[in-house]
């Protein structure tokens, strides 16, 4: 049985620090996709994050039978963008916001085998499943990003995206692409002062030809 620990195996990616940012290179990397275009947090949201949790284990699951690899099942990640070009630093750009929500697996799984779990869990757990038939499988890579992991509420990111800005303009980068955040534990089982969510962001070089 071939183990796949993909935390373990990108330790850098999803072990930062809080303290100071650090700048990452991101690989092609495959996940499990969906799309919403609704206030982050609310029924949409919430749906379309059961629909994946609703594949990923069954997945999980299926590979180790199907495939013989063991893996654990990734920590949730947000992509969030404003089609407007506006930073979503301003909240009120909240209306406008689109996401796409994802969990990072192995690259032996294939459309096909998503396709067979898919139907499996509509069978199984019909609506409870949620909106399953919109999970896709797709390969992602950010590249160059700057990362840092923040502690605390959601809706108090702004200080630590703060610092992550400045930080890359040290380094001679800007922030560019989507805003990324992977969440680490359940926020609705500790304190919100210690709620852990790594926050990622795609930069490019600020320096032109000499």
């Amino acid at each position: 049985m071939e183990t796949n620990d993909l935390r373990t195996l990108h330790k850098e990616l999803y072990h930062p620090g809080t303290k100071t940012p650090v700048i990452v290179e991101v690989p092609h990397l495959r996940y499990l996709m969906i799309d919403g275009s609704t206030e982050p947090g609310g029924d949409e949201f919430q749906a379309r994050m059961q629909a994946l949790f609703s594949i990923a284990y069954p997945l999980k699951f299926a590979a180790r039978k199907q495939l013989g690899i063991h893996y654990p099942v990734m920590p949730p990640e947000g992509l969030f963008w404003d089609p407007s070009g506006k930073p979503l630093t301003d909240e009120s750009q909240n209306a406008t916001m689109l996401w796409t929500l994802m969990i990072v697996v192995p690259e032996q799984i294939s459309v096909a085998l998503l396709n067979e779990v898919c139907e499996a869990a509509k069978r199984k757990k019909g609506a409870e499943a949620g909106p399953v038939d919109e999970v896709v499988l797709k390969d992602f890579a950010e590249g160059t990003c700057v990362q840092l992991m923040h502690l605390g509420p959601y809706d108090q990111e702004a200080g630590t995206i703060e610092r992550m800005r400045e930080f890359a303009a040290g380094q001679g980068y800007e922030l560019t692409g989507k805003h990324h955040e992977i969440y680490i534990g359940d926020p609705s089982k500790g304190k919100p002062e210690k709620v852990k969510t790594i926050l990622r962001h795609p930069i490019r070089n600020t320096s032109g030809p000499a």
